[in-house]
């Protein structure tokens, strides 16, 4: 509205003042802006006066008691505000006008000197029924003016009539007019004088920021601050806003949800920017010296800075700041805070200005030049407790680097300034027990619990890496039931088992870009022979004879924490006598010699992985020999036999 309709806003200047004001608006406003038309068929045009800056026309008080009905308003125009039948008064005023654009129109007839019960009404093209459009009565309950907002359309006639309610008492009366026309939906605010009951307008604004945002259409809008100071209210911007003042007003807390957003003498205390709306236009919202959170989700731009401000994750670890083809975050001046974000671009953070900068607990890697931060400042940054990409640290790839570089077309010479990146977050893989026998498994554990400099790193300064994926392997040995990402403890944990002796066996975590032959995620580890134990578990049979075959069988195996089957000779003996069989035969065969008590031991010679051992004696008896009986042969008498003579007969 232009400075007279400003000036008369009641209970906002003296008397004297506003006297004054309607004083200048009847000086300064052009007579052709202050015609006020009794006949429908002559209407006044504000075409001209709402399409040129400042897009407003006023119409001082005037006399409308001479004013008569027109031919147009038969009876049943409207079923708005009590149109009077004929042949009641209207005391109807005539305007008209064809928007230059799509957008809003005003209509008012609140200015303190309209001293009677006023309709406003707007007609497409011509007054019937069929073509109204919009109607108001009364603006706000308990006053009796009228005041009516409506979306026009490029290019369309409209016809507007300001006439009495009814047929309420005309004294004297006085009308007083306001128009104005806007491309886009704008409201007003005064938390002194406005209320959140009123319509928003400057004439009835709204009494706070959040209210007047939340009457915005979906396309957005303007919301005019007419009372500049603090208010202290949290405001959710979920549609196109531009924000205004004329003086410096701050709001106490405002939550971005779409783009886009400007402000012209607006700040905030504290800004939150959610999925929809831009970081960088939350920075320009932000007070110096404010804070910016940023709510989880992915935001690709690039972000300058250059006040003071806090930037920092809403749910640290969560927010990715990206731009594949460019720089993120440029600090540009004042002192800025980052905490908690992922960083990823061509390169990560430049610093090109401001001093006392610091950013912390950030993920600065997989930027597309290796390059996570670049100080071009000549001034001091403090970067520490970051993940560069890498466990050893941004000196040198793998990990992105930390540099120093002067600035564009700058004399100044290379390093003036210090980027502080020690301690560092980092990938530490150590296991429950060492060093290892063959076959002895052991938890191990990729950690992010200890720094670059071997301090302790808090859960809550790790949210940026929790949840990245840990690729495991080794050199030698099996691993099983390992994590795949580092948890919310900072670790990620497995189990190894050792497979062979070895001095230099590894186990490797490898997060982002790790490597796998040194640093801290590898982990070298010893491995030696396991114990063995060997027993004697029969000798059969016993008791032996010397010279008899003795079949002693056996059992080698690995001692605990070792594991695994021992490979490899055993042999048996008395001292004496002895028989070698291999460990997975588990029997020889001994013949022993030596009559009596005898002990058997069996002794495992060991192999490359096991270490040789020797069992308990077993007692085993040789019985002496039983002797043999010999059978001496015996003579046998002979018989001679005796001839007995025979006679013969005779004949």
């Amino acid at each position: 509205m232009n400075q007279s309709f400003a000036a008369r806003r009641q209970l906002r200047v003296p008397a004297i003042v506003v006297g004054l004001a309607l004083l200048l608006h009847m000086v300064l406003v052009p007579a052709a802006y202050a015609t006020v038309t009794d006949a429908y068929g002559s209407a006044y045009d504000l075409t001209p006066a709402l399409s040129a800056n400042p897009f407003t026309f006023s119409d001082a008080a005037t006399s409308v008691s001479t004013f008569t009905r027109d031919a147009v308003e038969t009876d049943g125009l409207s079923a708005c505000g009590s149109y009077p039948a004929n042949p009641t008064n209207t005391y109807s005023v005539w305007y008209s006008f064809t928007p230059p654009s799509a957008g809003w129109l005003t209509l008012q007839t609140m200015d303190s000197n309209t001293n009677y019960d006023t309709v406003i009404e707007v007609w497409k093209s011509s007054p019937t029924p069929a073509n109204s459009v919009g109607c108001n009565d009364d603006a706000i309950a308990g006053n009796r003016r009228s005041e009516l907002t409506l979306q026009v359309a490029t290019s369309t006639p409209y016809l507007i009539s300001v006439r009495r309610h009814g047929t309420s008492t005309m004294t004297s009366p006085m009308l007083a007019f306001d128009a104005s026309f806007s491309a886009s939906r704008e409201f007003f605010v005064d938390q002194t004088l406005g209320s959140d009951a009123n319509t928003g307008s400057q004439a009835l604004p709204f009494r706070t920021v959040g209210h007047a945002e939340s009457m915005l259409p979906a396309a957005g809008g303007i919301i005019t601050i007419l009372d500049p100071g603090v208010y202290n209210e949290a405001v959710t911007i979920d549609v196109p806003t531009n924000l205004r003042s004329a003086s410096s007003s701050t709001i106490a807390s405002v939550t971005l949800k779409s783009t886009p957003v400007s402000a012209t003498s607006v700040n905030a205390s504290t800004v939150t920017v959610q999925p929809g709306a831009k970081v960088q236009e939350g920075v320009d919202l932000a007070e110096t010296g404010g804070w910016l959170w940023l709510a989880n989700g992915t935001y690709t731009e690039t972000v300058t800075i250059a006040r003071d401000l806090t930037v920092q994750a809403q749910n640290e670890g969560v927010p990715t700041l990206a731009a594949p083809g460019g720089t993120p975050l440029t600090l540009n001046g004042g002192a800025v805070t980052v905490k908690g974000l992922n960083i990823h671009g061509v390169t990560g953070v430049v610093v090109a200005g401001g001093a006392g900068h610091t950013v912390t607990r950030n993920n600065i890697a997989g930027n597309s030049s290796g390059v996570g931060m670049n100080n071009q400042s000549g001034t001091q940054v403090s970067a520490t407790s970051n993940w560069w990409g890498c466990s050893t640290g941004p000196s040198a790839a793998p990990c992105d680097t930390a540099k120093l570089d002067p600035a564009a077309g700058s004399a100044s010479p290379l390093g003036t300034g210090t980027l502080n990146f020690t301690p560092w977050l980092r990938v530490a893989t150590t296991a429950a027990a060492a060093p290892l026998v063959v076959g002895q498994a052991t938890g191990v554990t990729a950690s992010f619990l200890t720094d670059s400099n071997g301090g302790a790193v808090s859960l809550s300064n790790l949210a940026t890496v929790l949840g990245l994926p840990v690729t495991w392997s080794t050199v030698g040995g099996t691993l099983s039931g390992q994590q795949s990402t580092i948890q919310i403890s900072g670790t990620a944990a497995g189990s190894y088992q050792a497979q062979a002796v070895s001095a230099g066996n590894k186990i490797i975590a490898k997060v982002d870009n790790d490597g796998t032959a040194s640093g801290s995620n590898v982990l070298t580890i010893a491995v030696n022979k396991a114990s063995t134990s060997t027993g004697i578990t029969a000798d059969t049979p016993d008791p032996s004879v010397p010279g008899q075959a003795v079949t002693v069988n056996y059992s080698v195996s690995a001692s605990a924490p070792g594991a695994g089957t021992p490979t490899g000779n055993v042999t048996v003996s008395d001292g004496v006598n002895s028989c070698t069989a291999t460990v997975a035969a588990g029997t020889c065969s001994i013949t022993l010699s030596t009559v009596g008590a005898r002990t058997l031991t069996a002794t495992y010679a060991g192999d490359a992985n096991f270490s040789g051992s020797t069992s308990a004696g077993a007692a085993h008896t040789v019985a002496a020999p039983t002797p043999t009986a010999t059978n001496t042969p015996t003579s046998t008498p002979t018989n001679t036999p005796t001839n007995t003579p025979t006679s013969t007969p005779t004949n």
